[in-house]
């Protein structure tokens, strides 16, 4: 098993959900010198449930979990694989008009949507679908990550607001109980954005945002 040792910090690359995300060096080991992806997270419940979750979902486009270990200041971290493209977010910030073309948007809609599949069959919502959460690796392929807001299907905690605001669905903003559904609204606000350079419910208030969405 590998610990904080084992890894060297190259650089800070974004705030996933409850934590931060480091793209890192292994320094030891058969896989020395290959850059992973390291979520260091506070909360040791998170972590637990987030894990979990990784761990089951054993799928292609699903960002596989590596390693998992405590460091000495008490924080919890995921190691994963890592994505050299970055996010789908970033991808679109630099393309013209953030679009993509439609062959390519098909792609997204493909992988992603086998990846949100493939946690619905083990009862997991994610909650959280959105350019951001998605990876490209270094083959063009997406990867969906970040499970820190996801849960499972029979929890109370599925009538409660969770998500980005412009890619939750109705349901999720009535208080009313919701399901799995929630992200395949998602992902289809995902690949709209693709299309069209911005999320269909854009506004410039949080106000206005509700409003269309509803």
């Amino acid at each position: 098993p590998a610990g904080e040792a084992d890894f060297a910090v190259e650089a800070s690359v974004g705030a996933g959900s409850f934590g931060e995300v480091f793209r890192v060096r292994k320094v030891t080991g058969p896989d020395c010198g290959r850059r992973y992806a390291m979520k260091k997270i506070a909360g040791r419940r998170q972590e637990a449930q987030e894990r979990r979750m990784l761990l089951a979902a054993e799928h292609p486009f699903v960002v596989r979990l590596r390693y998992a270990f405590a460091t000495a200041d008490g924080a919890s971290c995921l190691v994963m694989d890592f994505a050299s493209r970055g996010t789908l977010e970033g991808h679109l910030n630099k393309r013209a008009g953030r679009r993509l073309d439609v062959a390519s948007a098909k792609m997204v809609a493909a992988e992603v949507g086998h990846a949100i599949l493939c946690l619905h069959g083990l009862g997991v919502v994610h909650r959280d679908v959105k350019p951001a959460n998605v990876l490209v690796d270094a083959a063009g392929h997406c990867l969906l990550s970040d499970l820190g807001l996801a849960t499972v299907s029979d929890r109370a905690t599925l009538g409660r607001f969770c998500g980005t605001l412009e890619y939750v669905a109705p349901e999720q903003l009535t208080g009313a109980r919701y399901g799995g559904a929630v992200d395949l609204w998602a992902l289809g606000c995902t690949v709209y954005e693709c299309l069209a350079g911005a999320s269909p419910f854009a506004a410039p208030t949080t106000r206005e945002v509700f409003t269309r969405i509803l």
